[in-house]
This record gives C-alpha cells, sequence and structure tokens, in this order.
C-alpha cells in the first residue's frame, strides 16, 4: 500500500540561509519567482497535504490559507523532523507517509511518482537519492551507498534528496517529543528495511543563498549540474566559491585559451569571446593550473574578476589535458 498523505517540514530556523530568513521562514524564499514551499507542493498532486509550522508559523499559515493544505502546529516547540512527524500523524492519518523537505527544486521525473513506482510492502524505509555527482548546490559528501537489492548502508555515494516513504510503527516507542528521523532510521538500517531508489532528474539543494542561482540556472535549462564544495584555501579566492573545471557538464561560452608551460606545470588562461546564452553565469577571466606529479594533474584555478555567480568553466580538464598535456 502507497501513501495517501505527506508531511512538508517547513518548521526549521533556516539559518543556513540567513539573512533571507531574517524577516520570512525558508519555505517561503522564492527561486525562479515561486516560494520553495510551492516548489515542494507542485510535486504532490493526489496526496492528503500537511505543513509543519515553527518559526514565522503565522506567516505559513496565511501563505496556505485557503488551500486544501492542513498546518501541523509546533509553535509550543521545535521537534525536528522526527518529532515534527510524530507530532503530525494524527492529521496524516496515513502510514506509510511521504515526507518531503522544503529546501530543494526539481526538473525531470515527479519525485513522488518515483517513490511509489519503487515501494514494496517489504520495505520500512524508501528513500529517493541523488547520485553524488548530481547533487547540485549540496556540501560535503553523500549520506548511502544503495546496494544490489536497494538496501541502504552508510556511505557516499548518495545524497539524500529529503523525499522518502516510510511506516511509522516504530514512533510509538520513542517518548520525547523532539527527535531526528534518525531515530527511526537506524533500526530500518540494521534490520537491512531501508531501502533507496535513485533519482535521474536535476535536483537542486537550496539551503543558502548563493544556491538560488544555481536552482533558478537549472530549471531555466541553462545548467545540467553545479556541485559545490566545502569551501579550502586553495579553492576560494576573494570570497568567490571555485569548483574543478571537470564539474561542469553544460556551459558552452566561446573561450579564448592561451597555454603557458613551465617544466613543473600549465598554465592556462582563458576569457570568453561571447557568450549567447542569458542563464550563464559568465567570468571575464579565470587561469587553471597542471602540476607535475606522477601524472599531469589540475591541482586548483582561480578566477581573477568574476560575477555575481560561481564561474562555469569549459572546457574541461580532461580536454585540455588531452590536448595540451
Amino acid at each position: 500500500m502507497t501513501p495517501k498523505s505527506i508531511l512538508l517540514f517547513a518548521a526549521g530556523f533556516g539559518t543556513r540561509m540567513a539573512p533571507l530568513t531574517n524577516t520570512c521562514p525558508k519555505p517561503l524564499v522564492e527561486v525562479a519567482g515561486k516560494a520553495l514551499l510551492d516548489h515542494a507542493i507542485d510535486q504532490c498532486a493526489g496526496l492528503n497535504i500537511v505543513v509543519n509550522a515553527h518559526y514565522f508559523a503565522d506567516q505559513i499559515e496565511q501563505y496556505v490559507k485557503g488551500r486544501d493544505i492542513k498546518v501541523s502546529d509546533e509553535t509550543d516547540e521545535l521537534r525536528e523532523t522526527g518529532g515534527g512527524l510524530k507530532h503530525a500523524m494524527p492529521i496524516l492519518n496515513s502510514n506509510p507517509v511521504f515526507t518531503m523537505n522544503t529546501d530543494a527544486v526539481w526538473k525531470g521525473d515527479n519525485p513522488i511518482t518515483t517513490l511509489r513506482s519503487a515501494w514494496h510492502d517489504d520495505m520500512d524505509a524508501l528513500l529517493l537519492m541523488i547520485p553524488r555527482a548530481s547533487a547540485a548546490g549540496h556540501l560535503g559528501d553523500g549520506d548511502f551507498n544503495i546496494d544490489s537489492e536497494t538496501r541502504l548502508a552508510h556511505g557516499t555515494d548518495y545524497v539524500y534528496s529529503g523525499v522518502q516513504i516510510i511506516r511509522t510503527d516504530g514512533l510509538v516507542h520513542i517518548t520525547e517529543s523532539a527527535f531526528s528521523m534518525w531515530s527511526l532510521w537506524a533500526d530500518m538500517l540494521e534490520r537491512g528495511t531501508m531501502h533507496g531508489v535513485a533519482y535521474h532528474g536535476q535536483w537542486c539543494d537550496v539551503g543558502r543563498p548563493d544556491s538560488i542561482s544555481i536552482a533558478e540556472s537549472i530549471l531555466a535549462g541553462g545548467v545540467k549540474c553545479l556541485i559545490m564544495k566545502r569551501p579550502r584555501a586553495s579553492l576560494v579566492f576573494q570570497s568567490a566559491r571555485i569548483l574543478p573545471a571537470n564539474y561542469f557538464t553544460d556551459c558552452r561560452p566561446n573561450l579564448h585559451l592561451w597555454p603557458q608551460r613551465t617544466s613543473r606545470r600549465w598554465k592556462f588562461t582563458l576569457t570568453p569571446a561571447a557568450c549567447n546564452a542569458a542563464s550563464c553565469p559568465c567570468f571575464t577571466k579565470a587561469t587553471l593550473f597542471f602540476y607535475r606529479k606522477s601524472n599531469w594533474s589540475l591541482i586548483w584555478h582561480r578566477t581573477s574578476i568574476f560575477a555575481t555567480h560561481p564561474p562555469l568553466l569549459r572546457p574541461c580538464a580532461d580536454g585540455l589535458k588531452s590536448r595540451f598535456l
């Protein structure tokens, strides 16, 4: 049996999205002219929708007023994800149930449909997973690995998308009012009843202000994948977040390329001759360095002048290596 209800998590403080969340909850931050909450609601056709609310709860309640959406009021206490699910169960009236975070955008197959098609009654949870290489806007490593029988294990190959089907029977054994989803997941992982299915559309984690432009580019069709790495000193210059060139898969500025070689490194200076893609966040100058170790490898690169968006560098490192190294 597949769920008939979904809980949209909208209660958190949204601290990563500050200062945009200083005056409104993160689910009401707009991406491409639409609130993040609406991006989530758009995926939920045919389901009974419940939204939980704590931070600026009055704004959430006012925003969904007049729609066929119920609000799980958490103004008395922020209960985290597991506690929020337990608190909302009388309204959801469904077991299993869908849950969904409200800080992502999607382009491609409907994530709810993907989960519904892969769900089996012998599962206790089914999480929709994003291959780490496709997790646009996401910082850090992945969360899980998926084995040949779709069971999940701790690992880094896949990022949890924030959408799942989960059985709620285990909630009766948890006495705390505030707890994370891991309080349910841990036992499921140990018993091998927690599964995952990969999502093959495009997804973007919109947890920070600098992810908004990435999400908007994806929705506009301008960027296939842009991965955000945790900033390191060698990858951050003038407060710009700089990424290895071969992480970019779909940006085609027309580039001029000037290679220079010394005994230990190749230096490539790139400037755009023209760029007609309105959604492409162009840069005015970039420098890439390849250093000689066991093989020529791209160690880091930098931009000297950049626009407000992270630079998208193309051609990729492999293309440069095949031509010059």
